[in-house]
């Protein structure tokens, strides 16, 4: 799981969010991201993924509209379950 701060949040656009949010959908269709939330005022995101290594993690992250605004923190799981299935709307 990566939890990731947005630095600097003023600077990032409506537009920018959209098109993160076009990313997300196409990662989480391809399978590469296994869910992805972001709080309401846009600050933090959650994303779980299963890669190999950090390396593998932070490349991802790195392809990201908002890569230059992301403090990441990788941090491990023993498991993730989740039947609930997320929307664009979500997103939000």
């Amino acid at each position: 799981m990566v939890e990731i701060d947005l630095a600097d949040i003023a600077a990032i656009q409506n537009k920018d969010l959209n098109i993160q949010k076009e990313q997300i959908e196409r990662l989480l269709n391809q399978g590469l991201i296994d869910s992805y939330a972001q709080s309401q005022n846009h600050q933090k995101i959650w994303i779980t993924l299963q890669l190999d290594s950090e390396f593998q993690v932070l490349n991802l992250l790195q392809t990201m509209h908002l890569s230059d605004f992301m403090i990441p923190s990788i941090l491990s799981l023993s498991f993730s379950k989740s039947n609930q299935v997320f929307s664009s709307s979500v997103l939000n």
